[in-house]
């Protein structure tokens, strides 16, 4: 277990030479956003994706975690496999740097946009405003192949509609991030109650609406 626990020292971006089971592994630890570009990358190299494969069923402690994903490959020690791996943590770099700059671009649009959306029941402006602001968080986490921070955001997006009062697009929005939920997030309670939240709101508004128009249809 020694190797875990240098696993989970290890910051994001650094390398570590450890050894694990007798064998010489470097570690790169990568933030789970990019995993399916990652796992493309390593399919390119077969044996790579095998040893990392192997590695992860090792350790099933491993796939607990949401925050980071580890990705193994085995110290080279001729020239050719050195120039191979540089290459290869090339693009590692490339990928880590994008995903900085989503993590903070995301971050940003969520603070602004919240601000917004609390003014939203209000003002309409704001309202407007923090719908295109979370249209944008939504297409950060679509690049950052994202799925469960995409739908988290699309039920965001289902709460300014109903502040736009579109109501219609708001049930489709909360009917497609709920089979989402069925098929892939059904033991996620966050993700379960946020849809639940969102129905909710979804039901007072027309609860409202249809108040509204029955007074003004006795007046």
């Amino acid at each position: 277990m020694e190797g875990l626990a240098l696993i989970y020292e290890t910051r994001i971006g650094r390398f570590n030479n450890i050894r694990i089971r007798g064998r010489h592994v470097q570690l790169w630890l990568v933030d789970a956003y990019h995993l399916y570009e990652l796992d493309r990358l390593l399919q390119e190299d077969e044996a790579q994706y095998q040893f990392a494969f192997k590695f992860v069923r090792a350790f099933p402690q491993i796939q607990k975690w949401s925050q980071l994903i580890i990705l193994i490959r085995a110290l080279p020690y001729r020239t050719w496999e050195l120039q191979a791996a540089k290459k290869w943590y090339g693009k590692l770099h490339v990928l880590l740097r994008l995903n900085t700059q989503f993590h903070f671009f995301g971050l940003w649009l969520s603070t602004l946009g919240g601000a917004h959306s609390a003014l939203g029941d209000t003002d309409r402006s704001h309202a407007i405003r923090a719908f295109h602001l979370g249209v944008q968080q939504m297409r950060v986490a679509q690049r950052m192949g994202n799925t469960y921070l995409e739908y988290m955001c699309l039920l965001h997006l289902s709460h300014g509609m109903i502040q736009l009062e579109q109501y219609t697009a708001a049930r489709h929005a909360i009917e497609r991030c709920w089979k989402v939920r069925q098929a892939s997030f059904k033991y996620d309670d966050k993700f379960t109650q946020s849809c639940q939240a969102a129905w909710r709101r979804l039901n007072i508004a027309l609860r409202k609406r249809r108040l509204k128009r029955l007074e003004m249809a006795s007046g």
